[in-house]
């Protein structure tokens, strides 16, 4: 019975050696990578967990990168938009000037010309190739002043300048959530203020237009409180969309934490547990070849 029962043993002490040289192996390689296992078979359980958040890590990384582009032209469309602000309110001092003084003030031809020619130039700013007040008409100029007739007071809304479409554009912020972005040429803004222009580019001077002048004035205060509306809805785009980008942000911050705690292990612990595989192999080493040492002869 004594020799049966050292042979089991025997038999179980290489078992349960193999099983302790098997974990000293993984301890190595968690030791040595930091990770848990250098292939998703070493954490299987965790594989399809895993594989999805690297998916929707990817899919942030580009609603950020998308999100950043858009953040840039909305910056560049509020700024045009400020111009045309400036080229407004100089307009309004100018029309005024020239109201009071119509006797001699006769160069509002050549400044509602200037002016004319000035926003259209704005409202035809590039960005990366991409028109951005022409709508979804982003491979043309919106504006050509080619086909804008001289107007006459009194005067009627006239978007023959637009080459656009009036479809806003539209940033996939996250799979549930969309931003809708941007102002178009043709906006009420916009259309005030390149009639007045075109109104005091071709007023008459001798005599003065007066009529012409005023409508012009008029027209310019009213694009002012249009234009400060679109200026609004730029800056809450700017806000939404950088908003939508701060999220995925988190999101991504979030997934990278999970997937570490996924992928990595603590060197320190994996470097303990290393330690006390290594001593329990090395003591059922020692009981083995002590085991090994026992002649079979000398229990015969």
């Amino acid at each position: 019975m004594e020799r049966v029962a050292s042979f089991s043993h025997q038999r179980q002490m290489i078992s349960q050696a193999l099983a302790v040289q098997s974990k000293v192996a993984t301890a190595q390689v968690e030791t040595a990578t930091g990770l848990k296992s250098t292939d998703y078979k070493g954490i299987a359980d965790d594989t399809r967990k895993l594989v999805t958040l690297e998916g929707e890590l990817e899919r942030a990384q580009q609603y950020i990168d998308n999100g950043e582009v858009v953040a840039g032209r909305i910056d560049t469309m509020y700024s045009a938009v400020s111009q045309i602000v400036d080229i407004a309110s100089d307009a309004r001092a100018w029309l005024s000037e020239a109201l009071s003084d119509s006797g001699s003030v006769t160069s509002f031809n050549q400044q509602g010309q200037a002016a004319l020619e000035e926003v259209a130039a704005l409202l035809n700013t590039q960005q990366d190739g991409r028109y951005l007040f022409g709508g979804s008409q982003t491979a043309q100029p919106p504006v050509d002043l080619a086909s804008y007739p001289p107007a006459t007071s009194p005067s009627v809304a006239d978007y023959s300048y637009y080459q656009g479409d009036n479809q806003t554009a539209a940033y996939q912020a996250t799979p549930d959530m969309s931003v809708d972005y941007g102002v178009t040429g043709n906006g009420a803004g916009f259309e005030k203020l390149m009639r007045a222009m075109n109104l005091a580019a071709n007023a008459a001077t001798n005599p003065v237009d007066s009529a012409a002048l005023q409508e012009a004035y008029d027209l310019t205060t009213e694009a002012l409180d249009d234009l400060l509306v679109e200026q609004t809805e730029l800056s809450l785009a700017a806000d939404r969309t950088e908003g939508a980008i701060d999220a995925n942000l988190d999101f991504q911050l979030y997934s990278q934490a999970v997937i570490e705690d996924l992928k990595n292990v603590d060197v320190a612990a994996a470097s303990a547990e290393l330690s006390s595989y290594e001593a329990q192999l090395e003591a059922a080493y020692s009981v083995i070849n002590t085991l090994n040492r026992l002649s079979l002869v000398k229990y015969l």
